[in-house]
């Protein structure tokens, strides 16, 4: 087998009309690229505005319950609705790289607190006895009010320790 290689002339200024061509090729599906993605984001209604503020504003108040209120503490952590949430954050017009990731940080977490969720409900249940009632019934304590703030505590203090048997 030879080592043979096709090789092609071509005059310069053709050569410069396919470059040129070709980098207007680029520039056009950057600009169709451009179009669609602010035709994904339009919003005849209004509406998509101000959800979207919305869920800007109840992120940090997840990131804040998934940072605190850790599944291995907490009892029915509501696991599907956070990785909802985290399933529908991608797909958010004008998601950025952060929703991306933090979508990926939700949904390890829902799995995690799912699976403690399991176990609690696997594991066998206690009985729980009721603790034994003490009835404390009081007898009427005389208080006499003397002249002075001392006597009234000391008489008080006295018929409490003789209610007592001390």
């Amino acid at each position: 087998m030879s080592d043979r290689k096709a090789v092609v002339s071509v005059p310069i200024d053709e050569w410069d009309d396919m470059r040129n061509k070709q980098q207007s090729l680029h520039d056009e599906i950057a600009a169709l690229t451009r179009r669609l993605a602010d035709a994904e984001q339009k919003d005849p209604t209004g509406r998509l505005e101000p959800m979207l503020q919305t869920i800007e504003a109840v992120i940090p108040i997840i990131q804040f319950a998934v940072s605190e209120l850790h599944p291995d503490t907490v009892l029915r952590w509501p696991y599907p609705a956070l990785r909802a949430f985290s399933d529908q954050l991608t797909a958010l017009p004008g998601s950025t790289q952060h929703h991306k990731e933090l979508a990926i940080d939700l949904r390890h977490f829902a799995s995690h607190a799912e699976m403690r969720e399991r176990e609690r409900a696997a594991r066998p249940k206690i009985p729980v006895e009721a603790p034994a009632v003490v009835e404390v019934v009081a007898e009427p304590v005389e208080v006499t009010v003397a002249e002075t703030v001392e006597t009234v505590e000391v008489t008080v203090a006295e018929t409490a320790a003789e209610t007592a048997g001390i």
